[in-house]
């Protein structure tokens, strides 16, 4: 079933223009009009300061290749989601700075393309998840970082990773969501879960 979508690992640069515009538009559809979250927007896309940033995408596409999943990688040495836009969901523990952290930040899978293994998780998603792992251990990546919501935080529990609140470890509304930051390794347990999934 991991047929069912291809991924790429680029640099922002690296991609074409009419990929990174599906990407935004997808992020559009989701943030913006599904989930209806305060996010920045422009002419049906949406887009903030840190995808200036040169950052890392892993995208999903279909064999008709549409661009049906993507996921953004920051690294945690410099500017990022929870450091720069959510420290509140911090407290008083300081923001993760180190080489070996990576922060993933716009997962998004389209749901339209409806794809499910047996325990109903989306076979997109789960093929994001082999390539942050792939992409990760190519680069010294052993955990990631994220601001989500709790839904989210279910979803990935679903799936059978092992997820972990840092910071205040309480759910805040922040706009017009609730979001808690998490921490969850990257390891071989990690890909042998998502594995094991994939093969459901």
């Amino acid at each position: 079933m991991s047929a069912t979508a291809i991924c790429m690992v680029n640099k922002r640069s690296q991609y074409p223009s009419s990929t990174l515009y599906s990407m935004h538009d997808l992020r559009y559809r989701i943030f913006y009009q599904r989930l209806d979250w305060e996010v920045p927007t422009n002419a049906a896309q949406e887009k903030d300061e840190y995808d200036d940033l040169e950052p890392a995408y892993i995208i999903a596409k279909s064999p008709t290749d549409l661009v049906v999943g993507c996921m953004r990688l920051l690294p945690t040495m410099g500017s990022y989601m929870l450091k720069d836009t959510f420290p509140e969901l911090l407290g008083d523990s300081p923001a993760p700075q180190c080489n070996s952290i990576i922060e993933i930040s716009r997962f998004a899978v389209d749901k339209d393309y409806n794809f499910l293994n047996k325990n109903g998780i989306n076979y997109v998603s789960l093929m994001l998840f082999k390539n942050l792992y792939l992409s990760s251990t190519s680069h010294g990546y052993t955990s990631a970082v994220a601001v989500t919501t709790p839904a989210i935080e279910k979803y990935l529990k679903k799936i059978g990773i092992e997820v972990k609140r840092i910071g205040t470890q309480k759910a805040m509304l922040i706009g017009n969501s609730k979001a808690i930051a998490i921490q969850f390794n990257l390891d071989l347990n990690f890909y042998l879960t998502i594995r094991s999934a994939l093969n459901q």
